[in-house]
């Protein structure tokens, strides 16, 4: 014990180390964002609370409460913004549901240990809304920031994409745990959990790199399209279905919504691409249909969830309980599958009203960049790239629980809160933000309105 106390504080004194190193030498900014690409899209790890009854634990958290790199990121980014007043801030939305998180587990959930990790979790997204408007406000798609931005987004695929290859070849790497291995056979994960989740959040990513292709700086679009380009076969290799159609669609779109001077190089381009990822997905997607060619289970976990929903409709089942609470009375939910889909799995586990408030941001959001889209301006750009992830992000909550699991949570709704950002400032394209470390460090409180 003594042994690992003393272990973990060198390492704790190593990492502080690193981390002020970073910071001195390349600034607030660009060590923030290494901090969040790192923690929940490469290395999303338990560092504390992780027991073996979360070994075959079905939920959006664990069977404990669990300290995790991301929320530890968020966690930390959120002291600092409050801290040092850093432009950022929570919306209404996000905290009423913080708020209704709270009053559930004191008056009407059970607040048992698995509950207190599912309030855990669903506190990801308060954090990562908060996080996503400070790096939203801070980041100028022509600057250093832009430039920093698309460098750690290219440095994410480029690690994912290495570590894919290797799996691919068969080199036993990052592999997942032995239950997941069985169920996903030679599909690749990268360094991530679960292949679908690798899928997630590589479409996550996109969104905040493809307005980065129309940046000014010529350094800033090479790496944003690089990312994209790269980010392509993952789709294809980790065999999600959902997350293949998704990409394309977004792909799709964002091509289409652009001018037409603007897009007549990637519109000669779309047509190929299309079709050679579609000819190189023919094995896999042949091989997903044979293992659930008609989606039956899919259906009964549907029928289930109306049932379990009609029964409690407020309360719900408490958050990250709804496999122990359905389990009851349901044999196959019992062997550790939720329902697939998004929104079911929130008004089962959280009730109408708690579902309702956590999806709010999302569909405001996404209402006001329908607003922007038209705009001749960076606001528009963004408008034009959120929209174009919509309808994917849509087929994979509709298709499956993984948005509301893990880091991929968090992660969506900080992607969310930059992009609320970015429609709230209108920025003509080509014009340069302040200098980052002070747009970072400025004492400005900026409310975010995305309604």
């Amino acid at each position: 014990m003594q042994f690992s106390l003393m272990t973990a504080v060198i390492l704790a004194i190593a990492a502080g180390s690193l981390l002020f190193l970073a910071y001195a030498t390349f600034g607030p900014l660009w060590l923030g964002m290494g901090m969040v690409v790192t923690s929940v899209c490469i290395v999303p790890r338990n560092l504390l609370g992780a027991s073996p009854a979360d070994y075959g634990h079905a939920g959006v958290a664990g069977a404990h409460p669990r300290l995790t790199t991301y929320a530890l990121v968020f966690a930390i980014i959120a002291v600092v913004i409050v801290g040092f007043r850093v432009r950022g801030t929570l919306s209404t939305w996000t905290t009423a549901f913080l708020f209704f998180m709270t009053a559930g587990m004191a008056l009407w959930w059970n607040a048992n240990s698995e509950q207190w990790a599912g309030y855990w979790q669903y506190a990801l997204v308060p954090l990562g809304w908060l996080a996503g408007t400070a790096f939203g406000s801070a980041t100028d798609t022509n600057g250093r920031s832009g430039q920093t931005l698309a460098g750690w987004i290219a440095f994410l695929v480029g690690v994912q994409l290495s570590v894919s290859l290797f799996q691919f070849l068969g080199i036993p790497v990052f592999t997942p745990d032995a239950f997941t291995a069985e169920v996903v056979g030679a599909r690749v994960n990268g360094t991530l959990s679960h292949p679908t989740t690798l899928g997630k959040v590589l479409l996550l990513a996109i969104v905040l790199v493809l307005p980065l292709t129309r940046s000014t700086n010529a350094r800033t679009r090479w790496l944003a399209n690089a990312s994209i380009i790269g980010s392509l076969p993952l789709f294809v290799l980790s065999g999600g279905r959902a997350n293949l159609l998704a990409v394309g669609i977004l792909l799709v779109a964002w091509v289409m919504m652009l001018p037409s001077e603007q897009a007549i190089t990637l519109r000669k381009m779309i047509a190929p691409a299309l079709f050679v990822g579609a000819v190189s997905s023919l094995g896999m997607l042949k091989r997903r249909f044979q293992e659930d060619p008609f989606g039956e289970n899919r259906i009964h976990f549907m029928q289930v969830a109306f049932g379990q929903i009609v029964r409690r409709p407020l309360a719900g089942t408490g958050p990250n309980a709804y496999v122990s609470t359905v389990g009851q009375y349901d044999a196959l939910t019992a062997e550790g599958w939720p329902v697939h889909n998004t929104p079911l799995l929130a008004v089962g586990e959280l009730g109408i009203v708690g579902a309702g408030i956590l999806f709010t941001p999302i569909v405001l959001v996404t209402v006001h960049a329908w607003r922007a889209k038209n705009r001749h301006d960076t606001s528009g750009t963004y408008a034009k790239a959120y929209l174009a992830s919509t309808p994917g992000i849509f087929i994979i909550a509709m298709t499956g629980w993984g948005m509301l699991n893990g880091e991929v949570l968090g992660f969506w709704f900080f992607v969310t809160a930059f992009v609320s950002v970015k429609l709230a400032n209108r920025t003509t394209l080509g014009k340069r933000a302040d200098d980052d470390n002070h747009a970072i460090r400025t004492k400005t409180l900026q409310t975010v309105k995305v309604a």
